[in-house]
């Protein structure tokens, strides 16, 4: 409103209220009585380009949600692409031929809107990733994350960790905590930490697991702080048994914006997003490249039985 003088909202920010359903583009009429809110409050819904209006002189013409311009930055708008932003936790988001609802604990999202052209997605979320790493240079167990690459070819042996420091969200455990077992005389600093990571990888796996229920995921591309680490890649890439990605740097939201700016402007359209002629891949892991220790059943297994206490 203090751009344009008008009250009105992107579509992927509006979805995200749960008062705007991103498959029939309309007011979700039940919630607003639900909750008891007049229905003439809610804004007029604009397309992701849209011209905005002016802040000292500058034009504003994009508003989108943070994953869904990270995910235009990876160049996931086609189906089977799935990206991995790691920031303080991490957002997982793949694409999706059509809005479709996903449940146990996942989001549907709506990626895109111009004009008719509608671009879908699913998006898990963990809590906790690259602030477990944080958590672990406050105990002095490493310096900095770019530490974690000395760590390839190490063995965890039975140790097993489950940095679940903040809740798991897939599955839904809001209650779950951390998880240690297996620690012996031999464990050192370097054998914890790699299985940190390790259970850092095997929990977002998990939510690509319950995502492959309803998507196809073909590769992944990844962003953010904690994917600087090319351990972490290596290993994201054997957990999911696809290729992983990484573009020159790790500002995917970021691109995204400016991508979108270049379609307000005339230089790119849409097809040239879909295409990704911004997206440029400097690293790229294969499956089995590092190998894991930590099993994923034996991940799930555990996660699922951390339930919240009554």
């Amino acid at each position: 409103y203090l751009v344009s003088g008008k009250y009105i909202n992107d579509a992927t920010n509006e979805a995200l209220t749960g008062l705007w359903h991103p498959g029939r583009l309309e007011r979700i009429g039940v919630v607003y009585d639900v909750l008891k809110i007049p229905r003439e409050v809610g804004p007029e819904v604009t397309d992701n380009v849209y011209e905005y209006g002016e802040i000292d002189g500058v034009r504003v013409g994009v508003l989108i949600a943070d994953q869904q311009a990270a995910m235009i930055g990876e160049g996931c708008l086609t189906s089977g692409c799935g990206k991995v932003t790691n920031g303080t936790g991490s957002f997982v988001d793949v694409a999706i031929d059509k809005f479709r609802l996903a449940g146990d604990g996942l989001l549907p999202l709506l990626v895109l809107k111009i004009g008719n052209s509608l671009f879908y997605g699913v998006e898990g979320f963990l809590p906790a990733t690259g602030s477990v790493i944080d958590w672990l240079i406050k105990l002095g167990l490493l310096s900095t994350p770019q530490e974690l690459d000395r760590l390839m070819g190490i063995r965890i042996g039975d140790l097993v960790v489950i940095p679940a420091l903040a809740g798991v969200n897939v599955p839904q455990r809001p209650c779950a905590r951390g998880f240690i077992d297996g620690l012996t005389l031999d464990t050192n600093r370097e054998v914890f930490v790699r299985a940190v990571v390790e259970g850092i990888v095997q929990l977002v796996a998990l939510i690509f697991d319950k995502i492959r229920g309803i998507a196809n995921v073909g590769f992944v591309r990844v962003d953010g702080g904690l994917s600087r680490s090319n351990l972490f890649l290596k290993l994201l890439a054997t957990a999911l048994g696809v290729r992983v990605e990484r573009q020159f740097d790790v500002e995917a939201t970021a691109r995204g914006v400016a991508a979108l700016l270049k379609v307000f402007t005339g230089e790119l359209n849409l097809r040239d997003l879909i295409d990704g002629v911004h997206v440029k891949v400097e690293t790229v892991a294969e499956p089995n490249e590092e190998k894991l220790s930590l099993s994923r059943s034996v991940v799930r297994r555990i996660v699922e039985g951390m339930r919240c206490r009554t």
